[in-house]
């Protein structure tokens, strides 16, 4: 059955001065030619053109834009396909999408099948595929470093490479079980250290590759302390806007108040939490509960500290940086100077802010940094199971003498990383067999 040919818009759908319209399949070509009433298109070259409209054989122009054919396989998809680059206004796309669906054969395509059909036609692999989504989201450097790390091949290049090595196994074992009789086929086969060592290294990836989960998900700075010290107050001053009510009444802040931002080149998850203190209110309790679990769970823990109160009382978590608010309330000579982890500032006139940013700042920087972006990447819980799964199969192999048991997990080893690609193919095992064997001659 031959494959529909698919078309979308390639840009948002809001007003702008440029519109891409992408067509994927054997009918794009096709659709080029009776869109711009045209007989031919040089491959892969940009041409003025203008569109039409063809209802009821009457040729309307809707629009004048550049458009290029390229044919299969030198394509994004793999197979012939045509862009449009049309003006952005949303009539213009409407229209031109309007005369697509009403060709033979062509249909709207489903959200990432034209990535899919370069998975399926060899173009990239699905964790390559996975990192373009994941360039397509990056709010952040960090995130768009890694998100290329992944398209470029941190991750699958390890993987192919690993393959390789359990293939090479895989036929050592399979050619004693399946060709025992031949001449040349040696009575004892021993991986155990080969397995033993790929094992090491997969393990080895798992404890450095689980960085995008921090550099994705965002660093967390947690703003906590008593109750009216003016956290509230710090998360609006750190967001330039009003993100949480201020209030001179204690416990204002019940539950848990969010932003993310870019700090450093990183992303950053700003939360401002319930004040510390007695209560018997049970919503101010469940406040102070989770409070101090995510305190807890903090990359960095702003203590926020009113410093009219004369707290200088400074006993230092691993995490915490103490801020001392509200020194517009005292005499400036009594203010001491800011350290390492001890900061002074003003909420109310904005004293010490961008001071304090700019420490966070570096903060982050050296949290984030600690990411080798030189080391195996991977951005999915799928790839870490697999990764898992893996490791564990060739971790078993050095308690088993049966080459059929030792087959079995050099399989699941071989299937688990196959998996994480999209790439799972039995035959690499025969080809490999035949190409260094003399079996057969």
């Amino acid at each position: 059955m031959t494959r529909n040919t698919i078309f979308s818009p390639a840009t948002g759908t809001e007003i702008s001065a440029l519109s891409i319209i992408r067509i994927s399949g054997p009918k794009s070509y096709n659709a080029l030619l009776k869109l711009s009433n045209s007989k031919y298109f040089s491959p892969r070259k940009l041409t003025l053109k203008a569109l039409y409209s063809l209802s009821k054989n009457k040729k309307i122009p809707i629009d004048t834009g550049l458009v290029v054919w390229m044919p299969s396989p030198n394509s994004y998809t793999g197979e012939d396909s045509v862009e449009l680059y049309i003006h952005g206004g949303l009539a213009v796309r409407k229209a031109i999408i309007k005369e697509l669906s009403l060709l033979e054969d062509l249909r709207h395509a489903e959200p990432g099948e034209f990535t899919k059909r370069a998975i399926v036609n060899g173009k990239i692999n699905l964790t390559q595929a996975e990192g373009i989504l994941d360039l397509i989201n990056a709010e952040t450097d960090s995130q768009r470093e890694f998100a290329n790390r992944l398209i470029n091949g941190s991750l699958s290049i390890p993987i192919e490479n690993w393959r390789e090595k359990i293939t090479k196994m895989m036929s050592k074992i399979e050619s004693v079980i399946d060709f025992s009789d031949e001449e040349d086929i040696p009575e004892n086969i021993n991986i155990n250290k080969d397995a033993k060592t790929l094992s090491s290294e997969i393990k080895n990836a798992l404890k450095r590759g689980k960085n995008f989960e921090l550099i994705n998900n965002g660093i967390n700075i947690v703003l906590g302390g008593d109750a009216n010290a003016g956290k509230s107050s710090l998360i609006n001053c750190l967001a330039r806007r009003d993100v949480a009510i201020v209030s001179s009444i204690p416990g204002t802040t019940r539950d848990l108040i969010e932003i993310r931002m870019d700090l450093g080149g990183f992303a950053v998850n700003i939360v401002d939490t319930a004040g510390i203190t007695k209560t018997k209110d049970p919503i101010e309790k469940e406040g102070i509960k989770r409070a101090i679990k995510k305190i807890s769970d903090s990359d960095i823990f702003l203590h926020v500290k009113d410093y009219s109160l004369e707290d200088n009382n400074i006993q230092l978590h691993k995490k915490e940086i103490i801020v001392y608010n509200k020194i517009d309330l005292v005499n400036k000579k009594d203010i001491l100077k800011n350290n390492k982890n001890v900061f002074y500032i003003s909420c109310k006139t904005g004293e010490g802010i961008d001071f304090l940013l700019s420490k966070l700042s570096k903060k982050v920087k050296k949290i984030g940094e600690k990411v080798e972006m030189t080391d195996i990447v991977f951005s999915r819980d799928r790839h870490e199971a697999a990764l898992i799964e893996a490791q564990e199969a060739l971790g078993e192999i050095s308690k088993y003498k049966e080459y059929e048991i030792v087959a079995e997990y050099l399989r699941i080893a071989n299937r688990a990383l196959g998996k994480i690609l999209g790439v799972v193919d039995v035959e690499e095992v025969l080809g490999d067999i035949f190409s260094h064997f003399c079996i057969g001659k």
